[in-house]
Order: C-alpha cells, then sequence, then structure tokens
C-alpha cells in the first residue's frame, strides 16, 4: 500500500513540473506575439477527446499569424496554422471540431471586447 502511494505522488510531481514547464512555455509564446500586435487567444477543453489553445495575432481584422497547442498530454507543442494567415475572422471554415470550437471561443471574447 504505501509503495502505490509513493508512486502515486512521484507520478503527481512530474506531472506538475511537466505542467508548469508547458505553461511557462506557452507563457513565453503568448508575450513574444503579444510585442508584435493584438492576440486573440481562444480554448476548449474536453474529457476524452483533446483540448486546444489558438493564438492568433491580428492586424484589425485581419489574422496575421495563427498558432494551435492541441493534444492529450503536456508534450504537446504549438503548431502554426497557415491556412488562417491572411484570412478575415468571418471568413474562415475550419474542418477539424476542436479548433473550431477554440477559434470561435476566441472570436467570442474578441466580439464581447469590441
Amino acid at each position: 500500500m504505501l509503495k502505490l502511494l509513493i508512486i502515486f505522488m512521484l507520478g503527481s510531481v512530474i506531472q506538475n513540473f511537466l505542467f508548469s514547464k508547458q505553461l511557462k512555455t506557452l507563457n513565453a509564446f503568448f508575450y513574444k506575439l503579444r510585442t508584435r500586435g493584438d492576440v486573440l487567444v481562444g480554448k476548449t477543453k474536453h474529457i476524452f477527446k483533446p483540448g486546444a489553445i489558438i493564438m492568433m495575432l491580428m492586424d484589425k481584422d485581419c489574422i496575421k499569424e495563427a498558432y494551435v497547442l492541441k493534444g492529450y498530454s503536456v508534450f504537446s507543442k504549438m503548431k502554426q496554422l497557415e491556412y488562417l494567415e491572411g484570412n478575415h475572422l468571418n471568413d474562415i471554415d475550419i474542418d477539424d471540431s476542436t479548433i473550431k470550437l477554440a477559434f470561435d471561443d476566441a472570436v467570442a471574447r474578441f466580439q464581447t471586447k469590441y
């Protein structure tokens, strides 16, 4: 029983360490984008499907750059979404449902802010 508790606690410590490292990387990425202009951020999370965080560098209503962090684990990396770049917010159709929900969240936050 004691071994099981130690294994559980060790796993929890490792998970917290990896999560904090991912969060630090995500924040650094956000601030790097933020120095170049306005950034829209949207997120979605699920229990049994991968969650997603989308960041879009904006020029008025036009997307200059778009990045997504999507996956199940802390080993997910930011990936560039080149097919969104150069488009207006209203002219975009996204096939991936997880990214679409994160995009809609970002647009809803943008519309309530402005």
